[in-house]
């Protein structure tokens, strides 16, 4: 394929293969790294409909930037051409044209100029419509084969997206960059380019697909209803497969930690002890955390409650309505287990019997977000083993962030029960009449967490449930859309991006000054309230059934 930069007027140019200016961005960067040059590429695809340039300065952040083509602002490409043409050796023919050989970089490209020689004779107005056209002769891209997805249905679910750009005010990335690589429409079509073998998989690419937060916020906006979280998460298996992705040693002992029940079960006894002996001020003002790269996961360590029973089940009180199967998951059974003594206290007080059964696992979400789908696989087996054989009305889980996962189980057949949000059960089941929650007169601040907003299309329920506390003021924080940042591991891997995410909920709160912030998903609390505290505020943040409970007669 080749792609055409006519400098001298607007046209539309048939980039034949490429989807979205996205991928012209990425050849352009992948060429070669050059400081103080202006790259200059047009857009056929959308990114408007007046085919606009797109503008990218190499020495800032190469983000890109729709405006309007002219063409004196060519002339940026001209440097940019003799650095090449010195770095590649390359033989300067005639004064007429010039041929640039192939460049040694991580991709080769081949270039052409033909450029006119007798400006010097023309006119001013001449000179500035002399043309200057620059060819470039695209290399064939290394395989890349889909692992968890056929390619034409991968193909296929991609082509759906037509760049109409509905989702760019959505995406937090984008938002926070102004950057199409790091927009959904950018990254479906790196998605397109590798899939169909047009682009190179590089590390600048797998940065711009890492970086995103699979918040699917793009997915409620999308006119189309382009499947972006399947399109994200095969891109990502296949990396994951053909590549060696770095993630940290923090996000791969958080790894090893969610995968093992035993070594969560040990760690957490442990950071009870650390916690109520002292230990844990002490190291915190000791300056140890840092060297030993944990100060991240110290600050984002709540603090603990008590460890969960060891009975596999808990009988209703009351009149009996059904039986629930109760999954606690990684986070559950370790950092978590106040909600989970919760969700136990209210289920029985509303006459379900609960099962806690004691070979369930992480529900392998973190590993799936990642691209880890054999060890997704295996622990989605696990849980379908542990919950499979139970007679149960419903499968219900607390924290918003596994549903997505857990859905599968009803894929793979392990139980006839539905599987649910713990919100969205409670809000559709009826309680019964003899049971009055206490009042509570204080301000509650309701944070929506992506999961259960943009996935589980459940972003009413916590609002419903907490409005039967008498007295109660319930207030929803603003751009409640947003992504806070939290996004599984992310907080771990991306802290400095997904800080300035959550920094724009703090100054919310730091307005509204709430006695309480209610989330339904635990990674959303665990940064959120981690904040809450460098900030210096005084607001407990718990989960929405945590509160239920404590209204309780």
């Amino acid at each position: 394929m080749f792609w055409l930069i006519n400098t001298n007027e607007r046209t539309k140019l048939d980039f034949e293969t490429l989807h979205h200016a996205a991928m012209g961005q990425m050849l352009v960067n992948d060429l070669i790294d050059i400081v103080f040059i202006d790259i200059v590429i047009p857009d056929p695809f959308r990114v408007d409909h007046q085919h606009w340039a797109i503008s990218t300065t190499v020495k800032t952040t190469g983000r890109i930037n729709p405006h309007p083509i002219l063409a004196r602002e060519a002339q940026c490409l001209y440097p940019l051409l003799r650095i090449i043409t010195n770095l590649g050796r390359a033989k300067t023919l005639t004064t007429v044209t010039t041929i640039i050989a192939l460049v040694s970089t991580k991709k080769n490209m081949a270039f052409k100029i033909h450029k006119r020689d007798d400006t010097r004779e023309m006119s001013k107005a001449q000179r500035e419509t002399a043309s200057h056209s620059i060819f470039f002769f695209d290399l064939p891209a290394q395989p890349f084969t889909l692992h968890s997805m056929d390619k034409s249905t991968f193909i296929k679910e991609a082509d759906r997206c037509v760049k109409c750009g509905l989702c760019l005010p959505h995406c937090p990335t984008y938002q926070q960059w102004q950057d199409e690589g790091d927009s959904p429409r950018g990254r479906i079509a790196l998605m397109q380019g590798l899939a169909q073998k047009k682009l190179p998989l590089n590390e600048k690419l797998i940065a711009h697909l890492d970086r995103c937060l699979v918040c699917r916020a793009c997915e409620a906006m999308c006119p189309s209803e382009v499947k972006y979280g399947e399109l994200i998460e095969a891109t990502r298996a296949t990396i994951i497969n053909e590549t060696t992705v770095p993630s940290g040693r923090t996000a791969k002992m958080m790894q090893r930690f969610v995968t093992a029940p035993t070594h969560r079960r040990n760690l957490s006894r442990l950071l009870r002890i650390y916690q109520r002996s002292g230990l844990g001020w002490l190291t915190r003002h000791s300056g140890l955390l840092r060297p030993l790269g944990l100060q991240r996961l110290e600050g984002i360590l709540p603090e603990l409650g008590s460890a969960l029973p060891t009975l596999s089940y808990h009988p209703p009180i009351g009149e009996q309505k059904g039986e629930i199967g109760l999954f606690v998951g990684c986070m559950g059974d370790s950092l978590d287990t106040t909600t989970i003594h919760a969700a136990i206290r209210l289920l029985t007080h509303l006459g379900y019997g609960v099962h806690l059964p004691a070979r369930q696992n992480c529900c392998g979400a973190l590993h799936l977000h990642r691209g880890d789908l054999k060890q997704a696989d295996l622990l989605a087996k696990e849980n379908c083993d542990a919950f499979g054989d139970l007679n149960i009305d419903a499968l219900i889980y607390c924290a918003s962030g596994c549903g997505s996962t857990l859905q599968k189980l009803e894929k793979m057949g392990c139980n006839d029960a539905p599987i649910m949000e713990i919100g969205q059960f409670l809000a559709q089941i009826e309680w019964p009449k003899t049971l009055a929650l206490r009042p509570l007169s204080k301000q509650i601040a309701i944070h929506l967490p992506c999961s259960l907003n943009h996935v589980l299309k459940q972003g009413h329920t916590p609002a419903a449930l907490l409005s039967r506390i008498p007295d109660i003021t319930l207030v929803p924080l603003p751009d409640n859309q947003n992504c806070c940042g939290a996004a599984g591991d992310y907080m771990i891997r991306h802290p400095a991006i997904a800080d300035e995410l959550r920094d724009n909920k703090l100054r919310q709160l730091d307005t509204m000054r709430p006695a309480i912030l209610v989330s339904s998903n635990i990674g959303c609390a665990l940064h959120i309230a981690a904040g809450i505290r460098d900030a210096g505020l005084k607001i407990e943040v718990i989960h929405p059934v945590t509160l239920l409970a404590r209204q309780l007669p």
